[in-house]
């Protein structure tokens, strides 16, 4: 190979027989084509820390003639093996040795630095001058301290290698935080040198001698002549050799080497310094390569020599993905502010909504002094907003802020608080090292407040605050929520979707990105603000992506008076250690099966988890992991109220019983029943019951047994709890030396809520739908008004072609259920695709030809039944409105699909299936007027925000359209709503809806148009 460029930087020709590059990277060469016709093996081998892994791969390099007309296909499968890793080509001259010392003139093994530069000058006043800057990088892997890392105050990134050896990653001792705005773009809100730190300048909370987190900064003039050394600060070689990459800049290297063993960072620093003699065994006139990525050796040096005359601000950093993730890099400003090239007026802005929202005091304050502006928003447009959240609340709103937990309490009469919750979303891990020896048995371990041990099985995961499920918010009617949410995900953008609350006041709180808000950046923070204005059982769950799946779910239970509550006498007490969080759960990221892997069947969950908690069967080797069951602790003879809040993602139903216990049905989605009693409550997605039971047992402990139906039901999945009668839970509790009873052993089954075959209508068989319940009161104009819109949604998912991903139409989402079977959800053959701003709070982007329906398809759509496009529903403010929503699949089969309307309850006035045929919107009406004659009670039907259709049948809701905005329906199966299964209903005209305060932060696609940048920007 005859190198003659590197990093786009030409150099003198010059022959090697092996070439050795880390990440970053970048060599050209010239082949001469001069062996014999046939085929040769192209080697790349994984050397250093991956030798022991043994890991190479194979390109073919095959000599054909230009008259051979031989397919790639042909030529891509050859017959004959590749050479086993221990028979090795002969290596001859190598560049990149990494046992090669530099500057020896003759040596078989080249440093990069010993090459020549083919610039057309020699730049002498770069090469030989005296630097204007000189820094000494010192970089290093630090093992962390688990005290640092898993306590409050932790939050910081860092790389778990084995299970008690955490790593950080620094440069001179600092650990890289990014800032919350880009830097270049958004210079004014750089708050002075005070949000920077370096080696000589590190904030107070720093203490001297240990790893800094913070925004590490280095300053130079524009055009000045920069020396920098990178210095390998480890103790030992370790066959570990670091790129340092240099944005905006390319460089010379003008030495490297390895060095000797020292014990302090001042000698090697002195060794660097001294090693400039080594490299006048050079010719004087050598021009060293230019580079923009260099190796650094291990435990060794390299120095660098650039010219400054890139102003801006510019990333230095190894390039090892791992290492930028947990720290080891630093930025670098070239020039002043004002001598940099500023962004386009219309240039993307990021905006920390923690800096621009209401500022809360720990001390009572009046209105007008809550409202602290730190940046442009003006005083009026924030106190509206205040304003409004306090004309919800009668005016009476406790303006002193309150940790979140301080929140919870007697709800009698009590006076509204502020609430105060501040979270960190993170990567993280399931059995951690905060778990420490919990998987051996220390069951202390299992307890640690940064351990996750979810099913006992190691898996990473995406968390709150080092928690799954997130932290629970428990709070009174009419409390104001303040949620702080940090997005620490590198390479993740989330929102949070507060299930059951209506956001009247706030509906750009909803927590769904592109339609309410922007979703929230990596490094920035985002203050969720509104009202607790919809008591009972509600949760919180991402709405980006996979990331519910991966964890970011938690309860939400909004408390009233208990003279409020019409069922309030049924119980002696409720709290929250009686609230029941069901989930699926997989032991791998939800990205890596969708949209799906083709032999691995349909995407199905492998476990389920209570509160987060569970043990794990593995049925090959027979063995069940060690770490605790959720424990439900209840008093002989008292009643108690149980929250139940199905969090699954999947397409299962499930199932609780609690063993020899009855369940008196009080609530579903928050709203107040007419009490049933059953035995076995069934659920899909996003349901939620309320039940009471009374501790009238014998025993001592009773399973709690949560178990998946439908599409799971061959699968036998389930999971268990303790419900245990004492005052107060044990951890030996936690550790039941009985054995759950086993798949084949039910419990018994008398009355159940909810049965998958039950027939509606016909309760005295002792199995009830949601419609067999009676609320307390109603709303007659709802349920007996004529409706001003009467809808049809029917749903499927329908299965799609390999021509139409994958040749003409490519770029749609699916998921791939096995095999070549692809599927699109849709409602109404329209499957939903997010526009690339949000609807509600950037409402004069809006183009009416940007939306679609059953009756206006975009053009590409013509020749189509499956459309996929942004599906709209607009309907007036204050209508009426009555949906069926209809299961179109083909055939019956265990599958129902729950559908969440955000913004609103529903009257569930009925829902069937018709068995022998699939269902219509005549079919379906028929049923609803049969069943209404056979009716002979005054309706009182149930409302809710989430509902169960019937496979292959129907629902029938009907609400009032008095909540302007834009809202998202949607099956609540995660991977359904991902494929299109979802539309966005406007209720009103944009004039009508709540306004987003004015700082509220925008997103949108940046395609500016080749004139523009041509004119000024370029």
């Amino acid at each position: 190979m005859q190198l003659i460029a590197t990093d786009g930087g030409a150099v003198q020709p010059t022959m090697v027989d092996t070439l050795i590059s880390t990440s970053g990277e970048r060599y050209d060469f010239v082949l001469s084509a001069n062996q014999k016709p046939g085929t040769y093996w192209v080697r790349v081998r994984a050397i250093g820390f991956c030798n022991v892994e043994r890991r190479e791969e194979f390109a073919v390099l095959s000599y054909v003639d230009e008259a051979d007309d031989v397919s790639e296909e042909v030529l891509a499968y050859p017959k004959h093996t590749p050479p086993s890793w221990d028979e090795r080509f002969p290596s001859g001259t190598v560049l990149n040795n990494p046992n090669a010392t530099c500057y020896v003139p003759g040596d078989a093994d080249l440093c990069v630095a010993d090459l020549e530069s083919h610039e057309v000058h020699r730049d002498d006043d770069l090469i030989d001058a005296a630097p204007d800057k000189t820094f000494r990088i010192l970089f290093n892997t630090f093992t962390a301290d688990p005290a640092i890392l898993f306590s409050d105050q932790g939050y910081v990134r860092y790389m778990t290698v084995v299970l008690t050896l955490n790593n950080i990653g620094v440069t001179n001792n600092i650990s890289m935080v990014f800032p919350d705005f880009p830097l270049l773009t958004q210079p004014e809100l750089i708050g002075g040198d005070g949000m920077f730190c370096n080696n000589t300048h590190r904030p107070a909370r720093c203490k001297p001698h240990h790893a800094c987190f913070c925004l590490h900064r280095l300053k130079v003039a524009l055009n000045d002549v920069v020396e920098m050394s990178l210095i390998d600060d480890a103790e030992v070689v370790r066959d570990l050799y670091h790129p340092f990459h240099l944005h905006g800049h390319r460089f010379i290297v003008t030495g490297m080497g390895q060095l000797p063993q020292f014990d302090t960072q001042s000698e090697k620093v002195d060794f660097v310094e001294r090693s400039r003699r080594y490299a006048r065994t050079m010719p004087s006139d050598h021009n060293p390569p230019y580079k923009d990525t260099v190796s650094v050796p291990s435990r060794g040096y390299t120095r660098i020599r650039f010219r400054a005359d890139n102003p801006g601000f510019w990333l230095v950093h190894c390039h090892f993905e791992w290492h930028l993730g947990i720290g080891m890099s630093f930025v670098l400003q070239v020039g002043e502010v004002d001598e940099m090239k500023q962004a386009p007026k219309d240039f993307p802005r990021l905006l920390d909504s923690h800096r621009t929202m209401i500022v809360l005091r720990s001390q009572p304050l009046v209105l007008l002094s809550v409202v602290v502006i730190v940046t442009c928003v003006t005083g009026a447009s924030a106190q509206s907003w205040l304003k409004a959240l306090l004309q919800q609340s009668n005016g009476t709103l406790d303006v002193r802020t309150f940790p979140g937990e301080q929140c919870l309490r007697e709800c009698d009469a009590t006076q509204p608080r502020i609430c105060h919750f501040s979270w960190t979303m993170e990567h993280y891990h399931v059995m951690g090292p905060a778990c420490r020896d919990c998987a051996k048995g220390n069951h202390a371990h299992c307890y640690h407040p940064a351990c996750i041990t979810a099913d006992g099985v190691e898996r990473g995961v995406m968390s709150l605050n080092r928690q799954i499920p997130g932290p629970t918010i428990s709070v009174c009617r009419h409390d104001l929520i303040i949620v702080d949410i940090a997005n620490a995900m590198a390479g993740t953008a989330a929102a949070i979707h507060w299930h059951g609350l209506h956001q009247r006041a706030t509906p750009y709180m909803d927590g769904v990105p592109f339609i309410t808000q922007c979703p929230i950046g990596f490094g920035n923070t985002f203050r969720y603000a509104f009202l607790a204005t919809e008591p009972g059982t509600q949760f919180y769950h991402s709405h980006s992506g996979h990331h519910k799946v991966n964890g970011h779910y938690g309860a939400l239970v909004i408390r009233e008076p208990k003279k409020d509550d019409p069922n309030g006498d049924r119980y002696h007490y409720d709290t929250p250690a009686h609230v029941i969080l069901g989930s699926d759960w997989m032991h791998i990221d939800g990205e890596m099966v969708m949209p799906g892997l083709p032999t691995a069947g349909s995407i199905m969950p492998i476990n389920l988890l209570i509160n987060g908690k569970g043990t794990f069967h593995d049925r090959e080797t027979n063995k069940t992991t060690n770490v605790p069951l959720q424990v439900y602790t209840v008093r002989r003879g008292a009643r108690f109220r149980f929250r139940f809040i199905n969090a699954a993602s999947h397409v299962c139903p499930l199932q609780l019983q609690i063993e020899d216990h009855m369940m008196e049905m009080i609530a579903s989605d928050s709203f107040h029943l007419q009490p049933r009693t059953v035995d076995t409550l069934v659920t899909t997605s996003g349901e939620r019951y309320d039940f009471v039971v009374e501790a009238n047992g014998t025993k001592d402990t009773y399973w709690v047994r949560l178990r998946a139906l439908g599409p799971c039901e061959n699968l036998q999945l389930e999971q268990f709890a303790v419900l245990r009668y004492t005052s107060r839970a044990l951890e030996v509790d936690a550790f039941p030396k009985n054995v759950p009873p086993s798949y084949d052993e039910p419990f018994k089954n008398i009355a159940t809520a909810n049965h998958p075959n039950a027939t509606c209508g016909q309760p005295e068989f002792g199995d009830y739908c949601i419609t067999d319940f009676q609320a307390y009161d109603t709303e007659e104009d709802v349920i007996n008004g004529v409706p001003d819109h009467q809808l049809t949604f029917g749903f499927y998912n329908y299965p799609v072609t390999f021509q139409n991903m994958f040749e003409t139409l490519p770029y749609e989402h699916f998921m791939n259920i096995q095999g070549s079977l692809m599927m699109q959800g849709a409602i109404n053959n329209l499957s939903l695709s997010y526009p690339p701003f949000p609807l509600l709070t950037q409402p004069d982007q809006i183009r009416e030809d940007m939306f679609c329906d059953e009756n206006t398809r975009p053009e590409s759509c013509s020749h189509r039944q499956l459309c996929t496009c942004t599906h709209r529903v607009k309907i007036n403010l204050g209508d009426l409105v009555e949906l069926y929503i209809l299961d179109l699949t083909p055939s019956v089969n265990d599958l129902n699909h729950p559908f969440h309307l955000h913004g609103y309850q529903m009257f569930v006035m009925e829902m069937s299936q018709d068995p022998r045929v699939p269902i219509t919107l005549e079919i379906a009406q028929k049923i609803a007027r049969q069943r209404l004659r056979e009716r002979n009670t005054v309706p009182l039907p149930p409302r809710k925000d989430t509902v169960s259709i019937p496979s292959r049948g129907y629902a029938r809701v009907r609400f009032r359209a008095n909540n302007p905005g834009f809202w998202l329906m949607h099956c609540h199966y995660e991977w359904h709503t991902a494929v299109g299964m979802a539309l966005v209903l406007q209720v009103g005209e944009p004039a009508e809806m709540v306004k987003a305060p004015a700082d509220f932060p925008k997103c949108d696609s940046y395609t500016p148009s080749v004139d523009h940048l041509l004119q000024g920007t370029l």
